[in-house]
C-alpha cells in the first residue's frame, strides 16, 4: 500500500488510502502503550511505596528502641549521679570523722567524754524505763560522772551537775527486792486457793 492512489484491476475503479484504519490503528496503539507504561508506572510506585512503608516501620521500631534505651541511660545517669552524692556525703562524714579524731589526738578529748557520758546516760535511762533496774541505772550514771571528771573543761560542770542530782534521786529511792515481793505474791495466792 502506498499513498499514491491505486487501481483495483478487477473493478478498474480508483481507491484511496484508507486513513481513517491506520489513525484508528495508531490510536489504539498509542491506548495500549499508554496503559502499558501507566500499568508499569503504577507497578513501580506501588513497589517504591511498600518499599518506604517498610523502610518507616523500621526507622519507627529503631526510634522505639532508641527511645527506650535513652530511658534506660537517663534511669542510669540519675543512678549515678545519686551513688555520686551519696558518695560525697559518706567522704563528708568519713572527713569530719578524721578531722574529730585528729583532734582527739591532739589532746581534744573532751568530746569523747562527752560522748561517751551522754551513751551511759542513755543507757541508764533506757534500764529505767524497760527494766525499772535502778541498781544498774544508777551504776551508769556513776561511770559517767566518771568519765566526766576526766574532762577538764567548764562547760561539762553543767553536765556533772545534772548527773550527780541524778544520781542522788536514785540513791533515795528505796530498793525493792522484785523477786521476793513476788514469791511474797504467789504464795498469798496460792493460800487464796484454800480459803473456804
Amino acid at each position: 500500500m502506498t499513498e499514491q492512489i491505486t487501481t483495483d484491476e478487477k473493478t478498474g475503479k480508483k481507491r484511496r488510502f484508507n486513513w481513517a484504519g491506520l489513525g484508528f490503528f495508531i490510536s489504539t496503539f498509542a491506548v495500549v502503550v499508554f496503559f502499558a507504561a501507566f500499568g508499569y508506572g503504577y507497578f513501580q510506585l506501588a513497589k517504591i511505596n511498600v518499599a518506604l512503608a517498610k523502610s518507616i516501620s523500621e526507622v519507627q521500631n529503631d526510634t522505639s528502641a532508641n527511645k527506650t534505651e535513652l530511658a534506660d541511660l537517663q534511669k542510669s545517669i540519675e543512678a549515678l549521679q545519686q551513688n555520686t552524692q551519696q558518695s560525697q556525703a559518706l567522704t563528708n562524714q568519713q572527713a569530719q570523722l578524721i578531722a574529730a579524731w585528729q583532734a582527739a589526738q591532739k589532746g581534744d578529748l573532751e568530746k569523747w567524754y562527752v560522748a561517751e557520758a551522754a551513751y551511759l546516760v542513755k543507757l541508764a535511762n533506757d534500764h529505767l524505763q524497760f527494766s525499772s533496774d535502778t541498781q544498774m541505772a544508777l551504776n551508769l550514771l556513776e561511770s559517767a560522772d566518771q568519765v566526766l571528771q576526766k574532762a577538764q573543761n567548764s562547760k561539762v560542770l553543767e553536765l556533772r551537775k545534772a548527773v550527780a542530782t541524778d544520781i542522788a534521786s536514785l540513791q533515795a529511792v528505796p530498793v525493792v527486792d522484785i523477786t521476793a515481793l513476788y514469791l511474797r505474791l504467789a504464795a498469798l495466792n496460792n493460800l487464796l486457793d484454800q480459803l473456804p
